[in-house]
C-alpha cells in the first residue's frame, strides 16, 4: 500500500504532492522492467585474473528465473 507523498523545498514550503497511484505505477513498473532483470554477478575484491585462477567464470554465466 502506498500513501501520497508531499514534497517540500529546503525552507519547508510545500512544493508538490505525488499521488499514491503514481507511486504504485512507478514502483511496479520498475519491478517488472525487462531491462532490470539482467543481473551481473561479480565477486567483490577479486580481479578477473584471480577469478580465472580459481576457475570462476562468473561473468559468462547465464541464469534463468525458472
Amino acid at each position: 500500500m502506498f500513501y501520497p507523498v508531499r514534497v517540500f523545498n529546503k525552507r519547508g514550503k510545500f512544493k508538490k504532492e505525488i499521488p499514491s497511484k503514481t507511486l504504485s505505477q512507478s514502483y511496479w513498473g520498475k519491478i517488472f522492467d525487462p531491462e532490470r532483470k539482467n543481473i551481473q554477478i561479480t565477486a567483490p575484491g577479486l580481479s578477473k585474473k584471480d577469478r580465472e585462477k580459481l576457475g570462476w567464470e562468473l561473468d559468462n554465466l547465464n541464469f534463468s528465473e525458472d
